[in-house]
């Protein structure tokens, strides 16, 4: 394996957003980018062969997220641009 991309995206009403809700976009935009990097990062290392996971967030994880229905989507899109900058330099 040589590259990766993860992208996901799911938005609900932060005024209706249920708990179930709010963890399903974190399931799925956080720990889903968390799980898919890390065990890609694992194949390559064992490879010795390098290569890319390339993590696609939002410009809503970054400033200000104004998307409407956008807290949980939001605030998952700053931890894949967290998770992506500590992977990156802990690999």
């Amino acid at each position: 394996m040589e590259s990766v991309e993860n992208s996901h995206g799911t938005v609900q009403s932060p005024l209706t957003l249920s708990e179930d809700e709010w963890n399903s976009a974190l399931k799925t935009n956080s720990k889903g980018t968390w799980l898919v990097s890390k065990y890609v990062c694992l194949r390559m290392c064992a490879a010795k062969k390098g290569g890319s996971i390339i993590n696609i967030s939002s410009i809503s994880g970054v400033n200000r997220g104004h998307v409407p229905g956008g807290l949980a989507y939001s605030s998952s899109k700053a931890a894949v641009n967290t998770t992506t900058k500590v992977m990156c330099h802990k690999i």
